[in-house]
């Protein structure tokens, strides 16, 4: 049913497994607890829909829309959605292990509590976007924008999050053991109590970016830009020697 008009319509619990819906018109419709595995909804068109708990696993939906959609306690498996608009959705407690949402509008969207191991955000927008309590381990992210986007306590372990603007984001108590954070632009961000240990934080911008009591031990912390970072009771044991001096004196000349 390409470009099939379904807008508002109730399908609560239906079977669409492997349907060709591509540009189909979905908007507002009561989907919840509907079966979407492996269903081709490329272009289509979601926009307030309700998807919650459906079944989304290798679903394909490359610049589909679903801004504002309803997608809480979802499965969504392997599902492609790059490029896709998602911006304001609500995505708490998703199952989404290796989810590919690679250059996706995700702004403001919510994805608290989700389950989102290997996901593929890449240069994704996820500017406001909430991410506290998600387990993003090797989580790939590359060349995004995520602005103010919060990530309290998120599993981030051998995530790749290079090229990123991360300016003001909150990332206190998030666990990036093994991640890469080059070339990132971490102006004004919070991670305070954050566990880098082991990680690569190269050539990133760490102005007024609030680092105290974060574990740092044997990170790679070369060719920063500081200003006002703070690093009140940071571990920096075995760090990487090259400016190591610099970091220590930040924690002296830290502001109060």
């Amino acid at each position: 049913m390409p470009e099939a008009q379904l807008a508002g319509c109730r399908a609560r619990g239906a079977v669409w497994d492997s349907a060709l819906l591509k540009g189909s018109d979905l908007s507002g419709a009561d989907l919840r607890e509907g079966q979407f595995n492996k269903a081709l909804l490329e272009s289509a068109n979601l926009d307030e829909a309700s998807l919650v708990r459906a079944d989304l696993s290798s679903m394909y939906g490359i610049n589909a829309q679903l801004n504002g959609c309803d997608l809480r306690e979802s499965r969504m498996e392997q599902v492609v959605l790059n490029n896709a608009q998602l911006r304001g959705s609500k995505l708490q407690n998703v199952q989404g292990p290796k989810a590919c949402l690679w250059g996706a509008d995700l702004r403001q969207a919510n994805f608290s509590g989700s389950k989102l191991f290997n996901v593929r955000f890449g240069p994704a927008r996820l500017d406001s976007a909430q991410l506290a309590d998600c387990d993003l381990r090797r989580m790939n992210l590359l060349q995004a924008q995520a602005h103010q986007a919060n990530f309290t306590g998120s599993k981030m372990n051998e995530a790749l999050v290079n090229d990123s603007v991360l300016t003001q984001c909150d990332l206190s108590k998030a666990t990036l053991r093994r991640s890469h954070l080059a070339r990132c632009d971490l102006e004004g961000a919070d991670l305070q109590g954050a566990d880098m240990m082991n990680s690569r934080l190269t050539k990133a911008r760490l102005v007024g970016t609030d680092l105290r009591g974060a574990n740092l031990y044997c990170a790679e912390v070369t060719k920063l830009v500081m200003g006002e970072t703070r690093l009140a009771r940071a571990n920096l044991d075995c760090t990487s020697l090259e400016r190591r001096e610099h970091l220590v004196e930040e924690i002296n000349h830290e502001p109060q």
